[in-house]
């Protein structure tokens, strides 16, 4: 028998990759995760796809701060103008260097801080002709006018032949007046038939009149902070009231009603004695939300006159204009003191009840139908200083940037979501939550912008590339619209609007260490790629054996048809080995099948 010579058998196998993740920066990541990428997106999960062409909608000198009115469409502010789907407001506020913005909806009006301008959105539409629009504060001031001070009723009537003395009068009339000056505070009293006594009147005021007083600018029950007033007798107005009524009196004179006592007409002549202000003002605010009928806003800092303040304020009920009207009632505004340290870095509008950040905490107010509102404190992590505007409302919570990563809070205390990209180095975050799906626009540690998308139902980060955007919101149904800061253009992401990019897509996706995990010394022999692309599009396949600087390319291939096809690729035999895929234009990558060899001790 003749013995021939065989060769040794090494074990094929095939394994399959057809289930593509997304961003990974860690340091060991899974099969169908890459460690780098651009312009790829969850949309077809499991299936490896590029992102939808973006649109260009508009474009703008600086463009700030967008919101989406779903009665009328997208509105944003560029360079003192507030600008609509119907017309442009011109001079809406006066432009400055730029800064943040931040516009805030109560029912059909539009709220813009810090500037405290109003618009009402829903007024026939939003025409020239139509615009009804103002500030929230109203200021009048004398200037060398004479301001008259008369006792009062509430309606504005001015009393008249009433006794001032300190001993009640003899044998008055029914309905007599008479100010009694025997004790401090004076008291006003009625005489009365019926009674055969005085009745005292407990609510006294004082009608405050002037030509060409602006009640136009202030309304009944206003929050107003009245100075100036030089009549010892009268300094007790110098200070808050609220204003009972307003009213037109003969001529060009106009008057409001105070509460407040007086023993008789006093007349302050401006042009000798300084002037008087009457001013309705909101307070200085970081941050606002809308909250059960009211604004709601916060202050770290300075307030109007130069106090330092850590405050959380609520507007009247139902009222934007009023933030200082304390009538005793429900409805009234509110200001509550916090004792925590730090600026405020971010608010919310969570369950229905207004949530103020800080970086290590948490302030949510709860709101009570009696006006009895309650602050609770909550050492958590926060938002991040500087991504105030990556706070976004998402299925009842919201999520934000904190300082070591992404959160959701929905009320109680802040979890983490899964952290793959490394959040801890990014800043001046910029969010926005659409369809299911987080996108936020970050500065890296080197200073480099990053626009991510985070998909909650997948749990899955994708990055699409280099976006700088200043301001984001979603119409909430179609689409995402982001400013670029960079070129003043307002985005829409999904491109369902605008005029759509002309370039194809350009994309790349990274993958991490490959053949590591294997044992027996196998090795990678082939790769069959299974894909789909659209006629014109690119894709090439590179390689990078052993943490080798260069990268080989491994083979291309060009779209002809839409039909799918498979790409077969030769490795050269190494330890380990990372691929990268680069591409422009629609391409789908369904399936790596990695055709596997057993080596030799040798290798």
């Amino acid at each position: 028998m003749i013995d021939y010579p065989t060769l040794n058998h090494r074990p094929v196998s095939r394994e399959m990759l057809d289930v593509f993740k997304g961003y990974n920066k860690e340091l060991r990541i899974d099969e169908g995760e890459f460690r780098d990428m651009e312009n790829l997106s969850s949309d077809g999960y499991p299936v490896l796809s590029v992102r939808k062409k973006r649109g260009f909608v508009s474009s703008g000198v600086d463009i700030n701060a967008v919101a989406y009115d779903h009665g009328n469409g997208l509105i944003y502010t560029d360079y003192g103008c507030m600008v609509t789907p119907d017309g442009t407001i011109p001079g809406f506020y006066q432009p400055e260097e730029h800064h943040k913005q931040q516009l805030v909806f109560m029912g059909r009006y539009l709220i813009l801080l810090p500037e405290m301008r109003w618009a009402d959105t829903h007024l026939g539409g939003l025409v020239e002709e139509a615009y009804e629009y103002g500030d929230i504060d109203a200021l009048w001031e004398t200037d060398s006018k004479k301001v008259t001070f008369e006792l009062c009723r509430e309606d504005g009537t001015v009393y008249s032949g009433a006794t001032v003395s300190d001993t009640q009068p003899e044998s008055p009339q029914d309905k007599a007046l008479w100010l009694d000056t025997s004790g401090k505070p004076y008291s006003l009293k009625q005489y009365s038939t019926a009674m055969d006594q005085w009745v005292s009147i407990t609510s006294t005021y004082i009608r405050i009149s002037a030509e060409e007083l602006d009640v136009v600018a202030l309304k009944q029950y206003d929050g107003v902070t009245i100075s100036g007033i030089k009549n010892e007798k009268l300094q007790d107005l110098n200070g808050s009231a609220v204003v009972w009524t307003r009213g037109q009196g003969s001529g060009h004179v106009n008057y409001i009603v105070v509460s407040g006592l007086i023993d008789e007409t006093v007349v302050q002549d401006c042009a000798t004695e300084g002037k008087i202000t009457i001013e309705r003002k909101a307070p200085k605010m970081d941050f606002m939300v809308e909250a059960g009928n009211r604004l709601w806003g916060c202050r770290y800092g300075t307030n109007h006159a130069g106090e330092f303040v850590n405050e959380i304020y609520a507007s009247k009920l139902g009222d934007f204009k009023n933030w200082s009207c304390f009538m005793g009632i429900a409805t009234d505004s509110w200001v509550g003191s916090l004792g925590s340290q730090g600026p405020f870095t971010g608010a919310a509008n969570i369950g229905g009840c207004p949530v103020f950040y800080k970086e290590n905490m948490k302030h949510k107010v709860w709101i009570s139908n009696t006006g009895a509102h309650q602050i609770s404190s909550t050492p958590c992590q926060g938002v991040k200083f500087g991504c105030d505007r990556s706070v976004a409302s998402v299925d009842g919570a919201v999520i934000y940037k904190s300082s070591r990563g992404f959160c959701i809070d929905d009320g109680g205390l802040p979890e983490e979501i899964r952290d793959t990209i490394d959040a801890v180095k990014y800043s001046d975050a910029v969010g926005c939550v659409h369809d299911g799906k987080y996108y936020v626009s970050m500065m890296d540690a080197q200073g480099n912008w990053h626009l991510f998308v985070y998909d909650f139902r997948r749990k899955l980060w994708h990055r699409e590339d280099s976006l700088h955007v200043s301001a984001m919101c979603s119409d909430g149904d179609a689409t995402v619209y982001a400013v670029d800061a960079d070129t003043n253009q307002i985005i829409d992401l999904l491109g369902k609007q605008g005029t759509l990019e002309s370039a194809p897509v350009h994309w790349m996706a990274e993958t991490g260490e490959i053949g590591l995990e294997m044992p027996d010394r196998k090795y990678i022999l082939r790769l069959d790629l299974r894909l789909s692309m659209e006629v014109g599009a690119e894709l090439t396949v590179y390689v990078q054996y052993d943490t080798e600087p260069e990268w080989v390319a491994l083979g291309s291939i060009r779209g002809t048809s839409l039909q799918s096809f498979s790409l077969p690729l030769r490795l050269r035999r190494c330890d380990h080995l990372r691929l990268r895929f680069e591409g422009e234009g629609d391409i789908k990558i369904y399936s790596i099948t990695k055709t596997i060899m057993k080596g030799s001790d040798r290798r």
